[in-house]
């Protein structure tokens, strides 16, 4: 019984303080950023209850901003065999730019960047000119 009076007192603030340092909040939200000579992408990935929500954003940032691009196409790769790409060539819209979201269900897919820390994102115009950027986390 002493061994329980004194083992408690020890094991609560043990509890609290793994609690207060957990950083799986952390964990289930980032944002990524890359920037290259014609292109800046970022990728924002929130864990919300059992789902992911992720966003791409694609813009070109070439030096002739009068020129027609035509449709790109893009792959993203991150770590544990995640990859994400476009199923056909897509129109850039607005001010040259791409936007594509989704939804996963967490239980069954999980998100992580390669092992260096980021997400590899090659965009490929419809000349097959190809630029590849690594987005690397902006948040803690």
């Amino acid at each position: 019984m002493k061994f329980l009076r004194a083992f408690l007192p020890a094991l609560s603030a043990v509890l609290l303080l793994t609690a207060c340092n957990d950083k799986s909040e952390t964990q289930n939200e980032a944002v990524y950023l890359g920037k290259g000579e014609e292109w800046l992408a970022t990728y924002s990935l929130f864990k919300v209850n059992h789902s992911w929500f992720d966003s791409l954003y694609i813009q070109n940032i070439g030096e002739d901003r009068g020129s027609k691009i035509g449709p790109i196409e893009y792959r993203l790769i991150g770590g544990e065999g995640f990859e994400m790409a476009s199923q056909y060539p897509l129109e850039l819209q607005g001010v040259r730019s791409l936007h594509v979201s989704s939804e996963m269900n967490a239980d069954f897919f999980t998100i992580h960047p390669n092992d260096e820390g980021v997400f590899e994102l090659s965009i490929t115009k419809t000349d097959g000119q190809t630029e590849t950027l690594a987005l690397s986390a902006i948040t803690p």
